[in-house]
């Protein structure tokens, strides 16, 4: 009997010490567990963050494009009026020559006073 009551203290002792391996394994996959949440909420972030530099990006892209096609419009407008003032000077020009002919013309005939 007494060694069978031995045997039982022995297996009692290393039941217990299983019960706190366990209990320490629980702790530790609880630890981890609750390090994994916080990672997993990091990643969630840092997606989200990502995802609002790609979007701020493609904003900035586009705002870009759009820049770049006001300024080829202005550049064209620019362009189409300094044709237009070229045309009128040139017609203001070409109206004015008639008019210093005629003038030229006229002091030719004007009587000289003394």
């Amino acid at each position: 009997g007494k060694a069978s009551k031995d045997e039982l203290e022995s297996t009692m002792k290393e039941m217990t010490g299983l019960k706190l391996e366990t209990a320490k394994l629980r702790d530790q996959l609880s630890h981890v567990l609750v390090e994994l949440k916080a990672t997993q909420r990091e990643l969630l972030n840092k997606d989200t963050e990502i995802f609002a530099a790609r979007d701020s990006e493609s904003n900035a892209v586009a705002k870009a494009e759009q820049l770049e096609n006001d300024l080829k419009l202005e550049k064209e407008q620019k362009e189409e009026l300094l044709h237009q003032v070229n045309e009128l000077s040139e017609i203001i020009h070409r109206s004015k020559l008639p008019a210093i002919k005629t003038e030229k013309r006229n002091l030719g005939f004007k009587p000289v006073k003394e």
